[in-house]
């Protein structure tokens, strides 16, 4: 009896001290659903802190964050190219990352966004077999759609506000009219929200996930809906594998 209470105590020590510690750095992120992501995928045994920072000054240098104890980060908006340096070489091409591992005398970064891409982007393209791909926004995700449709051998339209395009006055169905299904990717920011017109040929697929005008309305107006959510599991998954915290 004596042996089996030992032998507990000893466990919740282990567990105790096998704490994974990790964090989201970016602005605005309050409804970010990384953490209760990531105790799903690693257990009760990690803490997911929050950086939400509004100025760069104020983003912990590498060597506070290791001295924070913190093993990886995942990064995003605004702060994507902040650790580019530190890129691996799958990474480089982008100019951004969005995961960084931090071991006692090393730090590298990658972007989990790419590879969850390179894996969803032929999925849905052999489940919908859509003849039409239209990418929204210019910023780092917008090319990476681009250049991983590309890879697919999927040509894609872009429009983006920084082009001269007038979302308010963007009309898809008219400049690809037909009955073949349609892809749309909304690849612009969370503070964006889609009021164009579409029909039953057009699947929407967002890149922000809980997008809550975009829940409500883009189902009305399309035949499908895609949220973000399945973007940002694929991420974590791939981050997890790039953080080495599971075999």
């Amino acid at each position: 009896m004596t042996s089996s209470r030992n032998f507990t105590m000893i466990f919740i020590l282990a567990e105790d001290s096998s704490l994974i510690k990790l964090a989201l750095l970016g602005h605005g992120i309050s409804h970010s659903l990384s953490p209760k992501l990531y105790r799903e995928y690693l257990g009760s045994h990690i803490q997911y802190d929050l950086l939400d920072i509004s100025n760069a000054r104020q983003i912990p240098t590498i060597e506070q964050l290791r001295t924070s104890g913190y093993q990886g980060l995942n990064i995003t908006s605004p702060w994507k190219r902040h650790f580019a340096e530190l890129a691996n070489e799958e990474a480089k091409m982008w100019g951004a990352v969005n995961c960084l591992k931090i071991s006692t005398h090393s730090a590298t970064a990658t972007n989990t966004d790419a590879s969850a891409l390179r894996e969803l982007v032929p999925a849905l393209h052999k489940e919908k077999l859509a003849q039409v791909w239209v990418v929204l926004g210019d910023g780092v995700m917008a090319r990476m759609a681009l250049k991983i449709l590309g890879e697919q051998g999927i040509q894609a339209a872009n429009y983006a506000r920084r082009k001269g395009d007038d979302f308010a006055q963007l009309k898809l169905m008219e400049l690809h009219p037909g009955t073949e299904t349609k892809i749309v990717i909304n690849a612009c920011g969370r503070g964006y929200q889609f009021t164009g017109k579409l029909d039953g040929t057009w699947v929407f697929w967002d890149f922000n996930y809980a997008h809550e005008f975009h829940k409500m309305h883009v189902p009305t107006i399309c035949r499908e809906y895609i949220d973000g959510l399945s973007l940002l599991e694929t991420q974590a998954q791939h981050a997890v594998k790039f953080w080495e915290l599971q075999e």
